[in-house]
């Protein structure tokens, strides 16, 4: 687990959104099979170092005896925000969808490969929060 720390601590995050970036762009274009698994595994590996990394930032800038407060804020905006969103822009982006099926009764849109887009285009606002904090750092050194 050390050992796994300490190579997170070592990637940086742009390294990581560019992982995941990569993988989300590679869906988009994915139409076999094959290409589906292994671009997925790059978009999945991309999301665990995302995830993994952005949780250690925020634990290292986390006020000592604040950890309580911290931790619900992230809450907020890695899950709930996130829930309610996420739904609304992949609705929106399938909305012009061609395709559709019916499910119970229910004709449902077929999400299209522009959702991998939008997604992508929806990381890239990770960037700037990031950034910000890196050149904070860099100044207080």
């Amino acid at each position: 687990m050390l050992v796994l720390a300490v190579t997170l601590h070592n990637i940086p995050e742009g390294m990581a959104v560019g992982v995941m970036f990569a993988g989300l762009l590679g869906m988009f274009f994915a139409r076999s099979m094959l290409a589906v698994i292994l671009t997925g595994c790059v978009m999945m590996s991309g999301y665990m170092l995302v995830t993994a990394i952005l949780s250690g930032v925020i634990r290292d800038h986390t006020p000592a005896g604040k950890a309580g407060h911290f931790q619900g804020i992230r809450m907020i905006f890695g899950v709930l925000l996130p829930m309610i969103l996420g739904p609304a822009i992949g609705a929106a982006v399938i909305r012009g969808s061609d395709s559709t099926y019916v499910e119970l009764g229910v004709v449902k849109t077929v999400p299209t490969p522009s959702i991998f887009l939008a997604a992508a285009i929806v990381l890239l606002l990770i960037l700037p929060p990031v950034l910000a904090l890196k050149k904070k750092e860099g100044a207080k050194c």
